[in-house]
């Protein structure tokens, strides 16, 4: 039996800012250069140079009540030019189309903790 083993360093942080009901947030987040014996045919995830991938986001936030906020995004992901990285729930992609580019998004929602 053989075992796809591989890597990818990932880390992320964000800073927000309060303002009354108001909230400012700006975050990264990066996943590294996968590494391991591996295939993005099984996996997703490229490796080598090249691999790596950033996300920076932009949001904002609007409490309601103390259970509900607005909430808005701007979001842009910066593949390297082997990473195949995607905004997630857009199904997969094939072949090399996301290689190297600059996706961008907005998205906007509504919360409510129950």
């Amino acid at each position: 039996v053989a075992a796809l083993v591989f890597q990818v360093q990932v880390f992320g942080l964000v800073g927000r800012r309060y303002l009354g009901p108001h909230t400012i947030e700006l975050g990264w987040y990066h996943a590294g250069q996968g590494r391991g014996d591996q295939t993005p045919i099984y996996s997703g995830i490229s490796i080598g140079n090249g691999s790596q991938s950033n996300l920076l986001i932009l949001g904002y936030r609007y409490a309601m009540s103390k259970r509900t906020e607005l909430w808005s995004q701007l979001a842009q992901l910066r593949n390297g030019s082997k990473a195949q990285y995607d905004f997630g729930g857009t199904g997969p992609v094939p072949g090399e189309a996301l290689q190297g580019r600059y996706l961008r998004a907005i998205a906007a929602g509504i919360k409510h903790d129950f």
